[in-house]
């Protein structure tokens, strides 16, 4: 980028060090916002503000616009599916970008039902799930226990049955995804 090219006010404005300060990672169009909006009686805090009916406006979108400071590995992934060419080359590779997004944050059990262990003793528990899945409304379950007590086999023992095809029809192709939440 040459600074150069730039008026004096937008040299000013530029929020270079804005995002140095604050350990941002890269130069956004957030950055350029806020440090805009630093100027009291610059062009576009004067803009939210009317367009607002006041400068609380302004302040409050000054204060949300940077917010958490960290770049996390699945923010820039996420990013990444952005890019057009990007995009491109996971066509070519026939990868879905939606299916890599699904992964980065879990993985899909149907797909690993083969390699799971055979659930055993959760029959009901499973056919629970089932008929609460199976409803109209209210059709979210929540397993809930202590450690050790057989939630995961029971969410297994589903993907499982879902191979199998041992489910109604409404749950034939869904996938369970379980959540890494470490990620």
């Amino acid at each position: 980028m040459n600074l150069d090219k730039f008026t004096y006010k937008i040299n000013k404005a530029l929020a270079h060090e804005l995002a140095m300060s604050h350990g941002h990672a890269q130069f956004t169009p957030l950055h350029v916002a806020v440090a805009l909006m630093s100027d009291s009686s610059g062009l576009f805090r004067q803009a939210i503000s009317n367009a607002a009916g006041g400068s609380d406006a302004a302040n409050s979108v000054q204060r949300k616009a940077l917010g958490d400071g960290h770049l996390a590995v699945d923010q820039l992934i996420l990013g990444l599916f952005e890019d057009s060419e990007i995009n491109d080359l996971l066509k070519e590779a026939r990868v879905a970008a939606a299916r890599v997004k699904a992964e980065t944050y879990g993985r899909d059990l149907v797909e690993q039902a083969g390699k799971l262990d055979p659930v055993n003793g959760r029959d009901s528990e499973i056919r629970r799930v089932i008929r609460i899945l199976s409803r109209r409304t209210k059709n979210n379950p929540v397993l809930i226990g202590e450690l050790g007590v057989g939630k995961t086999a029971v969410v297994q023992g589903l993907a499982q049955r879902i191979v199998r095809s041992d489910v109604p029809s409404n749950l034939a192709d869904v996938r369970l995804i379980a959540l890494d939440m470490g990620a």
